[in-house]
């Protein structure tokens, strides 16, 4: 069934082992909407104006008023961490570390409270279960809480909730053609897959004079599912960077480095692979003469659910 779909690809790992005289041995593919049958010219120009309704990513302040803090007072790491553990599940507020805060010097507590959100996000749920017939169904569900399988010590283990994605997103036809497409590339790999658990994020990265943009501030890493997507964009606006790379298993060797045009994304293997992927910072084009610049994107952790 999912072999009989054909899809055209911009880079993958034969093109790439080829370009790098190496051998990779888990799939990774550059890709364009209109390569893997969805309308690119629709899907951004319907859903990208929805970037502009996403709430703000308020785990990304907490994380870095605690990383701020932990700097300005390494001696109180230990504490500070064990505080971020309840001020991120919002048990406790500032006023648990107010005698830290009123410590800072009058131009760090200046920084500390200009620290802002810089990521906008939401989520969403579906199942899809192969069809007798060929195709996938797809059933949205709720994404309730959302956490990573990578460990206990990344922060990225820790349970977020988010808002759920507007459904003129997710149940837009092109949107849906582009998750029926995503599970055929998964089972292209593994044509046993029947069943498939996908969550996406709708996610905008935004930079401006004082505030970098960072959609990876873990650095190099797994997300912890079977696939990913780690970026399909959607629009660029007014900045420079946000170049998307993938590593070999050092960590070190570079197999794809690429600044995704909109259209264009990354799928790959994920867990217990050799694969590892990182993004770097945008940065605002002063050049642009804009006082804001943005980087938006659909994110996609894909599971094999049987």
């Amino acid at each position: 069934m999912a072999a009989a779909l054909k899809f055209t690809y911009l880079q993958d790992e034969t093109t790439l082992s080829k370009t790098h005289g190496v051998p990779i041995v888990d799939y990774v593919r550059l890709f364009n909407l209109d390569g893997v049958g969805v309308d690119q010219a629709r899907f951004l120009a319907e859903l990208g104006p929805s970037f502009a309704d996403l709430p703000w990513d308020t785990y990304d302040l907490k994380l870095e008023q605690t990383h701020y803090l932990a700097r300005c007072f390494p001696s109180e790491k230990k504490r500070i961490d064990q505080w971020h553990n309840d001020y991120h599940v919002g048990n406790v507020g500032l006023e648990a570390v107010a005698d830290l805060i009123g410590r800072l010097t009058p131009e760090r507590h200046r920084k500390f409270d200009e620290l802002e959100p810089f990521r906008r996000r939401t989520v969403s749920k579906f199942e899809l279960e192969a069809k007798p017939d060929g195709g996938w169904s797809i059933k949205r569900i709720p994404a309730r809480s959302f956490a990573q399988h990578v460990g206990a010590a990344d922060y990225r283990s820790h349970v977020r909730i988010f808002a759920e994605s507007a459904e003129r997103v997710t149940s837009h036809p092109e949107f849906l053609k582009l998750l029926s497409s995503l599970a055929y590339m998964a089972a292209s790999i593994n044509p046993q897959i029947r069943k498939q658990s996908i969550t996406m994020h709708q996610v905008s990265i935004v930079t401006d004079a004082d505030t970098l943009g960072d959609n990876s501030p873990e650095g190099i890493h797994q997300d912890g599912s079977d696939f990913i997507v780690s970026a399909l964009v959607v629009a660029r606006q007014g900045i420079t960077g946000g170049q998307s790379v993938v590593y070999g298993s050092d960590k070190t060797t570079e197999y794809l480095r690429h600044e995704l045009k909109p259209g264009e994304g990354i799928f790959q293997e994920d867990k217990n692979s050799t694969l590892w992927h990182d993004v770097t910072p945008i940065h605002l084009n002063r050049e642009a003469h804009a006082e804001e610049g943005m980087r938006n994107i659909f994110g996609f952790d894909i599971d094999v659910a049987a």
